[in-house]
């Protein structure tokens, strides 16, 4: 397994790795304390479509310590995103780099 900091780029470490390693990361505990549960999506949903596509991804926070001061409703948005959008196949992916929505219509979300 190789970390990833939130000064790496998930994409690039994910190219680098492929087959060798699973790579872990890399969600910001420290900038968790401030997010909204919007933000935690994306953040969730950013870090999956770099990293998971082909397997070999975890996901979780920079450094294996989630900070007691990020909010209960924070913690939860993350879970609920992992859970929406970390679900293989990851097809939205594929179809959002293409400009495709959910169910192949152009403009949708999962």
């Amino acid at each position: 397994m190789v970390g990833a900091s939130t000064l790496e780029d998930l994409a690039e470490m994910k190219a680098a790795c492929q087959g060798r390693a699973t790579v872990v990361g890399n969600l910001n505990a420290i900038e968790m304390c401030r997010w909204t549960p919007e933000q935690a999506e994306a953040e969730v949903r950013r870090a999956i479509a770099a990293a998971a596509p082909g397997g070999g991804f975890i996901l979780c926070d920079n450094h294996g310590e989630i900070p007691y001061q990020v909010p209960g409703n924070i913690l939860h948005a993350i879970v609920e995103a992992a859970k929406r959008w970390g679900n293989y196949p990851l097809d939205w992916v594929q179809h959002e780099a293409a400009g495709i929505g959910h169910r192949g219509v152009r403009g949708l979300s999962p």
